[in-house]
C-alpha cells in the first residue's frame, strides 16, 4: 500500500508538471542493445526504490518534485 502510495504521488508530480512524457519504443538493433537496455532499467529501478525506501508521503512529494526540477534545470 505504502509503494502504492508513493508511486501514485510521483505520477501526480510528472502529471502536473505541464510537461508531455510519452512512452518511446525501444528499437532493439543487437543483442548488445537489448542487455543495456535491461541494465538500465534494472538501475532504474533499484535506484527509485533506494530513493523513495524510507520516505513518508510527504517526504516523497518533496523528494519527486526536487528530482524533476533538478531533471528540468540540466
Amino acid at each position: 500500500m505504502k509503494k502504492m502510495s508513493i508511486l501514485a504521488i510521483a505520477a501526480a508530480a510528472l502529471i502536473s508538471c505541464g510537461n508531455t512524457y510519452t512512452a518511446k519504443d525501444a528499437a532493439m538493433a543487437n543483442p548488445n542493445d537489448s542487455v543495456n537496455y535491461a541494465l538500465g532499467f534494472l538501475n532504474g529501478s533499484q535506484i527509485r526504490m533506494q530513493f523513495l525506501a524510507d520516505a513518508d508521503e510527504k517526504e516523497a512529494d518533496v523528494a519527486v518534485t526536487e528530482f524533476i526540477d533538478a531533471l528540468t534545470r540540466g
